[in-house]
């Protein structure tokens, strides 16, 4: 029996393969992301994933400038699950459900548009859409970051992100 590049994890999550060479070695966190290579909408996009939850807090996706400024998240923490929005620095947007989202596979999207935020999961509109806001000056998407960084435990099946508005009967199906 051969075995190599076997690893042992002290946490409950798994992470990416370190090579160690029979020392102790520690590498920067895994920060899956795209720059510039999309489509970017300064009045509306739309973004929504399929994911499986192994534990609680983190985030599916996040689109952002590159800092904390400038973000749309879809966040999981605790007894909360939503879409958060921020332009210059000032929350925008904070639909959320009060619903904890369970082990298991799920799925959640929403519309980031001037003055129209909305946010589905499970193929329910949920939390009372946000009529007030602007739309962050966007250039990278992040996978598995969501909300200053806080990472996602689990495995994250798909992810969409659209230059344009999704309508509530769209977000409805796209997570059903």
């Amino acid at each position: 029996i051969l075995i190599w590049g076997a690893q042992a994890e002290l946490g409950t999550v798994a992470t990416s393969y370190v090579p160690s060479y029979a020392a102790s070695a520690t590498r920067a966190a895994d920060n899956v992301y795209a720059v510039s290579s999309f489509p970017v909408s300064a009045s509306a996009v739309s973004i929504y994933g399929s994911y499986n939850i192994l534990g609680t807090g983190g985030g599916l996706s996040n689109i952002s400038d590159g800092t904390v400024n400038h973000e749309a998240s879809i966040t999981i923490s605790g007894a909360y699950t939503g879409l958060y929005v921020k332009t210059g620095g000032a929350a925008q947007a904070d639909v959320f459900a009060n619903s904890t989202a369970s082990i298991g596979q799920h799925k959640q999207g929403g519309r980031i548009a001037t003055n129209d935020f909305s946010y589905a999961s499970n193929g329910v509109v949920r939390g009372t859409p946000d009529t007030s806001g602007t739309v962050p000056t966007i250039n990278r998407i992040n996978i598995d970051r969501a909300r200053a960084g806080s990472a996602f435990h689990g495995y994250i099946y798909s992810f969409v992100y659209l230059p344009r508005a999704l309508t509530n009967a769209q977000l409805i199906a796209v997570t059903s």
